[in-house]
């Protein structure tokens, strides 16, 4: 019997970052190292990958393809299985670096830094219940609302690796 108490639901809200303010030194705030590999079809309705943090942490995670409202299984896996569904996966990978910090309002919020893609991409997200997250003012440094925006997604980043304007390039 699987255990559920791995299952959790998610309300977000995602942020196109384009620079960071001066003032904004990420060298201050803890971070984590992420190494994540999709096991499904883009056109999935489940995204379905594995994830490795800090080089010592090992998931599998299944998530809904939603926007705002999303739930969430994660189970813990070894390093062995991590490494074979990683080498599977392929080309369908993408790393970054999640920065835990706090908006202009004292919120909670991540920063993500994709860095194995073709340019460097910014993405913060604010994570918190439903009425807060719809309800969220983004501080004035976050450009766009990519909340619904599929080519900002993990999985999207993965397969086609860099935006430009409204052109995907592969």
């Amino acid at each position: 019997m699987t255990d559920l108490s791995c299952l959790s639901t998610e309300y977000c809200k995602r942020f196109y970052v384009s620079v960071l303010p001066s003032s904004l030194n990420l060298n201050n705030f803890p971070s984590e190292r992420y190494m994540v590999a999709f096991l499904n079809k883009e056109s999935d309705s489940l995204e379905t990958y594995v994830e490795c943090f800090n080089e010592s942490n090992f998931t599998l995670n299944i998530k809904d393809i939603g926007t705002i409202k999303r739930n969430h299984l994660k189970l813990n896996i070894s390093q062995s299985e991590f490494e074979v569904m990683y080498a599977v996966s392929k080309p369908k990978v993408i790393h970054y670096t999640q920065y835990t910090l706090n908006d202009s309002k004292n919120n909670p919020i991540s920063l993500i830094k994709y860095d194995n893609l073709y340019e460097e991409i910014m993405v913060v997200e604010y994570k918190n219940n439903i009425i807060s997250v719809q309800g969220y003012t983004p501080d004035p440094w976050f450009k766009n609302d990519v909340t619904s925006d599929y080519r900002y997604s993990p999985i999207f980043l993965s397969i086609n690796k860099k935006i430009i304007g409204e052109k995907i390039i592969k």
